[in-house]
């Protein structure tokens, strides 16, 4: 059994283009959402700006309207993604 650290899920793209406008996206999204992980991913001739690590289509909708709120526009894309971390429950760990 081949354990993996991603699985496949769902992202929001914010932006795709030019280098110095994708840093300015990025900075602005974290800025806007610090808590949602964020993804610069090239893939020739462009920059993509992905965020989030959604494990259904519907979580990444219902954040996708937050995005286009402050940015005005984005799109869910599949992908693979980061496995979320396990919150472990600390009550009767004492």
């Amino acid at each position: 059994c081949k354990t993996s650290n991603s699985l496949v899920g769902y992202r929001v793209q914010i932006y795709n283009g030019k280098k110095s406008e994708t840093l300015a996206k990025r900075s602005q999204f974290i800025s806007v959402f610090p808590s949602v992980p964020v993804y610069t991913l090239y893939e020739a001739p462009e920059y993509r700006v992905q965020a989030g690590d959604f494990r259904t289509r519907l979580e990444a909708e219902k954040f996708l309207k937050q995005v286009i709120r402050q940015f005005g526009a984005g799109f869910v894309v599949k992908t693979q993604i980061k496995l979320p971390r396990l919150e472990v429950d600390r009550v009767g760990l004492d």
